[in-house]
């Protein structure tokens, strides 16, 4: 008996409470289909890199949980609360706590297992869309084929386990203990409001905001100097912004009721009165809850902002490394290494890949740091002390590199030099001319180009200078390279063949710890250093994989679980509002004046919790963005703030039009 009255019950609750119903199968959707990808051997045979992608998955599932949980406990206690007359009826007639928590909790449980079940048969297609979506990334083929995995479903019964164990365990102590007095008038409860009658709601309203302002500087102060102060400067910028959260959203309602109120003009104008009343009443009732929803919408914010900002970045890093399908460079700075054999590199290459163009070239040295003096007093932090001198390469090499690129050939002067860099040292220098003097010979500066050259070590760091031949072979000869454009594609494995070919030897190095103890560690070095395109794209396609796809999972669960409690805290008000609504009507408002108010009163409800968060996640992927400005600039943050605000607006739309739809036809039909 008690299980056939929870089973109908627990039908109703979930036509009652439909979007929550539908938010749940999708967060378990998600965690099944990310589950899968853990022990998909599609996945791991991609790049040895892959193998990172189960401890992110994994932990950033351990924060889903803890979402999910939190929205499972709070539509928990709702429905316990929206449900409290007929259960205090319940007891009543006699039924007993005990009998009530179970028959509550045994509804919460059917809910429970077939949102997991409906979880799972999504899932599995969800998986095959992300396994397409990876495989398309790696451009590697992929035929959609039935999939299961035994140890996927353990765990992610293990994770729907943990969340309604979480939720229910809390709801049935409550339970025991609530009186029948109590449950009567559960629903007539609102949230606590966290101040009371206070006065001064403004000063600590800006008490709020300038904790907010401190925490904005910490952030900032700490990704400015990310090696020494990032780790406190974080935690303390954090909770200052989540402190600015909370206090906004308390102090707001009050202080914005204080400055409508004075105004006579504005508070009788047309709706005014209604709709800022209905807006405030909901802000005082739910202060908690909104600075908890604008936390989660600020870190939905961030994660996506920063999943394509950081996008961006492997693409650029991977572009300055991937103009040549194989590029070989040793040092050659001591006397006997002066030639660099590099045959058996060719030979692999000639007989495995085939060689359409071949160059060896020299990377010299300046004798002087002419140029990266001039960077360093224009901006420091751009001055990467990488070479004692600024590097240079001969104008006919460079001609011959730009050839394997595919680049249109680049006339150099007479007696000038040019400038190859990436962007950030671009942008640092201009249009300015940069006089310069090389073993006595003057040369003016013809421009800065912006190009990728693999300026990453190689061929200089961020730049290399290009100067006439006879010029360069008067130089110190720093590096000698091989470029090598082959006729097939590279892969990792070619990596690691032309890896075996390298010498290697253990040398031992004497270093000083905090104590001032000399302590001798061995390190491996390398005759050369080996560039292949297929191991560097496998690898940024392996790190944007593996870094996107746990943020924007992260991202979307939020945006859920963030939708679907103001979507449900609105609709459970439409029987209340109903009678209101109806008072309008009797006082000869149109239909369609009701509805446009309805509108507005749902465009204000859905964007009070964003007001905050939209400007505090583009502040924090600004301080973010300090950390690869130096590689990019800020060229990647703007189209990365407003495409995760879009993707965000995306779904955070199809919760309000869901909510809208619904209201309008509950209050008004």
């Amino acid at each position: 008996m008690l299980g056939k009255v929870a089973f109908r019950n627990a039908r109703r609750s979930a036509k009652d409470y439909g979007i929550y119903m539908v938010t749940v199968t999708i967060a378990f959707a998600l965690i099944y289909a990310y589950n899968m990808l853990i022990y998909s051997d599609d996945i791991k045979e991609l790049s040895s890199s892959m193998d990172s992608m189960t401890i992110a998955i994994i932990m950033v599932s351990a924060i889903v949980v803890l979402a999910v949980g939190w929205l499972v406990s709070y539509m928990t206690k709702f429905m316990l609360q929206k449900r409290s007359r007929e259960l205090g009826t319940y007891m009543m007639l006699g039924i007993s706590n005990r009998t009530i928590a179970r028959m509550f909790l045994l509804e919460q449980v059917f809910m429970g297992v077939v949102a997991a079940l409906c979880g799972i048969l999504l899932g599995s297609f969800l998986y095959q869309i992300l396994v397409s979506v990876i495989m398309n990334i790696f451009h590697s083929h992929y035929e959609i084929r039935l999939a299961f995995s035994v140890q996927a479903l353990v765990l992610t019964g293990i994770y729907i386990a943990l969340i309604y164990l979480f939720a229910l365990f809390f709801t049935r102590r409550r339970l025991k203990k609530m009186k029948i007095c109590d449950l009567l008038y559960a629903e007539k409860k609102n949230e606590n409001t966290a101040i009371g009658k206070t006065r001064g709601h403004w000063i600590l309203l800006i008490a709020s905001a300038a904790v907010g302002f401190f925490g904005c500087f910490k952030l900032y102060e700490g990704f400015q100097n990310a090696e020494e102060e990032i780790g406190n400067a974080l935690l303390i910028g954090t909770a200052c912004l989540i402190v600015c959260l909370y206090g906004c959203y308390i102090f707001l309602s009050a202080f914005l009721s204080r400055l409508f109120l004075k105004k006579e003009k504005r508070k009788y104008k047309k709706d005014n009165m209604f709709l800022f009343r209905n807006l405030t009443a909901k802000m005082n009732t739910m202060s908690i809850t909104l600075g908890t929803l604008a936390m989660l919408i600020t870190l939905t914010l961030v994660a996506s902002q920063v999943a394509l900002l950081f996008n961006g970045f492997f693409e650029s890093q991977a572009a300055i490394s991937t103009g040549f399908d194989v590029l070989i460079s040793a040092n050659v700075e001591d006397e006997e290494k002066k030639d660099f054999d590099f045959s058996d590199y060719e030979a692999y290459l000639e007989e495995n890949l085939g060689i359409q163009r071949k160059l060896k070239y020299s990377l010299y040295v300046s004798g002087n740091r002419t140029v990266w003096n001039w960077i360093e007093e224009h901006s420091s932090k751009l001055a990467v002390d990488w070479f004692d001198s600024d590097p240079v390469i001969a104008y006919s090499d460079y001609q011959a590199l730009r050839e394997i690129q595919g680049y249109e050939p680049v006339f150099l002067e007479k007696d000038s030099y040019l400038i190859s860099s990436l962007g950030n040292i671009s942008e640092c220098i201009g249009s300015q001319k940069i006089p310069l003097e090389i073993n006595g010979r003057r040369l003016s500066m013809q421009e800065c180009r912006l190009e990728n050259f693999a300026q990453n070590g190689i061929n200089g760091y961020y730049y290399f200078l290009v100067v006439p031949d006879d010029v360069a072979l008067g130089l110190a000869v720093e590096k000698k390279s091989l470029a090598v454009d082959t006729a097939r594609e590279t892969t990792e494995q070619d990596y690691e063949n032309l890896d075996s070919i390298r010498s290697k030897t253990v040398k031992k190095i004497e270093s000083i710890d905090e104590n001032g103890e000399i302590y001798e560690s061995e390190v491996l070095m390398r005759d050369a250093w080996i560039e292949v395109k297929g191991k560097t794209l496998n690898e940024k396609y392996s790190f944007f994989t593996v870094f996107s796809f746990a943020l924007f999972y992260l991202s979307l669960i939020f945006s859920c679980v963030v939708a679907t409690i103001l979507v449900v805290q609105q609709l459970s008000e439409a029987s209340r509002y109903k009678f209101r609504y109806r008072v309008l009507s009797n006082l000869g408002m149109t239909k369609s004046r009701m509805e446009r108010l309805i509108f507005k009163q749902m465009v204000f409800y859905f964007g009070a919790p964003l007001i905050l968060p939209v400007f505090l996640s583009a502040f924090i992927t600004f301080c973010v963005n300090e950390l690869c400005r130096m590689f990019v600039g800020m060229a990647l943050f703007l189209p990365s703030v407003l495409g995760a605000l879009c993707l965000f607006l995306l779904v955070y739309l199809l919760y309000f039009a869901a909510a809208y739809i619904s209201y309008r036809k509950s209050v008004l039909e």
